[in-house]
């Protein structure tokens, strides 16, 4: 039986008792015991009462999970035939460990203006993002970067990036006031 305690250790009734056990050095099983409760005067003292106490084995640790940083990107371009900086995104994992990662670029519309280097490594790792706004309208175009990791618990990973090429101009907010033409022929 492992080392039990039982609390307080007198007092008057009525009254709670807390029994408590470490587990150190215990294996995994079923350990019995008894707490005894002897009161002067009592006509049923000592009261004996059973204690179980199980051992289990601890859970397996939580698998690690993908950071990355910064969580999203953002590019702009002035128009379609602009030369736009990469940028760079930090993969990491939240134990430090170090994982097989691939990255992978996907687009939603426009083509396959994003892509990603290198698309595989071990983290940390630095990803190094490129748009390519060639042959794209003025207007907003989004895309993920997906980091997959075997063992993370949060794979795949995504990673939004959002471009902006030429001036995107907002639709009116105040219509009380517009003009128009007629033409008749």
């Amino acid at each position: 039986m492992p080392k039990t305690r039982a609390t307080p250790t007198g007092g008057n009734t009525p009254m709670g008792v807390a029994v408590s056990a470490s587990a150190a050095g215990l294996a995994v099983g079923t350990y019995m015991g008894s707490v005894t409760i002897a009161s002067t005067g009592a006509t049923d003292s000592p009261l004996t009462v059973n204690v179980t106490f199980d051992v289990t084995s601890a859970p397996p640790p939580a698998a690690p999970t993908l950071a990355a940083s910064p969580k999203a990107l953002t590019f702009t371009a002035a128009d379609a035939t602009s030369t736009v900086a990469p940028q760079t995104v930090q993969i990491s994992m939240s134990d430090n460990s170090k994982l097989a990662i691939t990255a992978k670029a996907t687009t939603t519309s426009g083509g396959a203006w994003l892509s990603v280097a290198p698309t595989a490594g071990t983290t940390p790792q630095s990803l190094t993002v490129t748009v390519t706004p060639t042959g794209l309208a003025s207007g907003k175009y989004s895309g993920t970067v997906t980091v997959a990791a075997s063992g993370a618990s949060n794979s795949p990973l995504s990673i939004p990036i959002s471009l902006t090429v030429g001036t995107v101009t907002p639709p009116p907010t105040d219509l009380r006031s517009f003009s128009f033409h007629v033409l008749t022929s």
